[in-house]
């Protein structure tokens, strides 16, 4: 699947790894006194000199210390990415409104490996019945690609979302502006009427806020799910769709 560009938040002020190794060490160092019958200097250079010995002393300190903040920080990353996905209010919606498990689909309408899971998809939500789902409009494949998550953001502010990504879903080939014009024609909707709530700007954040939550997520292809607090980074089929959605309502029951 093609890749998007990493767009992880940037935060000048997080530390390297490095820094974050040492001052993690040197407050291993200094609750322990450096080493068993060790005092610290109450001089600070002397202090620094104790520490340093004690790192090189102690070289598997810094890959425990590393290792747990990559694991730390990639949980904090993953939840923080869940909660934007779940954020909003959201219209982009099909299945049961009042399901009581919800898949979060990132998704972008030129991708053909989302067009494969579409059919997949809707037999799982038919065959269930109390599946609500949230298409997260993550146009990265193409400039039509945006221009189709538009229209569908627009014509869900509208009532019309889901016939119209139905209708995208199951284009064969790639979008282009005729493509629009027979889809839209089909569904019924007029596309001057649809841009004119697109240009009020609303639609565009909402679109970046999906893409921060996937850069969180380390989403950096489509499709991409969240179902309960499980995130699958790519295509699954119709079995182990069943399956996840299963696990989240056992969990949910918990």
């Amino acid at each position: 699947m093609p890749n998007a560009d990493d767009q992880r938040p940037q935060n000048p002020s997080r530390p390297s790894y490095g820094a974050l190794a040492i001052a993690a060490v040197a407050g291993v160092a200094l609750l322990g006194g450096v080493g068993i019958g060790t005092t610290l200097s109450t001089n600070p250079e002397a202090t620094d000199q104790q520490i340093e010995t004690y790192i090189r002393n102690n070289p598997e300190l810094i890959v425990e210390v590393l290792t747990q903040y990559s694991i730390d920080r990639d949980k904090a990353d993953q939840q923080q990415g869940i909660n934007l996905a779940k954020s909003g209010n959201d219209l982009t919606v099909m299945g049961n409104p009042d399901g009581d498990v919800t898949i979060y689909e990132f998704s972008d309408y030129n991708c053909g490996y989302c067009k494969r899971s579409f059919a997949s998809l809707m037999n799982v939500i038919k065959a269930d019945g109390n599946i609500r789902v949230v298409i997260k409009e993550f146009p990265i494949l193409a400039e039509s690609s945006v221009t189709a998550a538009r229209l569908t953001m627009a014509a869900a502010e509208l009532g019309q979302f889901e016939a119209l990504h139905s209708e995208l879903m199951m284009w064969p080939g790639r979008l282009d502006d005729r493509a629009f014009e027979v889809i839209l024609g089909k569904v019924g909707l007029e596309r001057k009427a649809l841009e004119a709530i697109i240009a009020k700007g609303e639609i565009d954040a909402r679109i970046q806020q999906t893409r921060q939550a996937a850069a969180a997520l380390k989403i950096n292809g489509t499709p991409g799910f969240i179902i309960g607090d499980a995130v699958i980074p790519g295509a699954i089929d119709e079995n182990e769709l069943a399956r996840l959605v299963a696990e989240a309502r056992k969990n949910n029951q918990q």
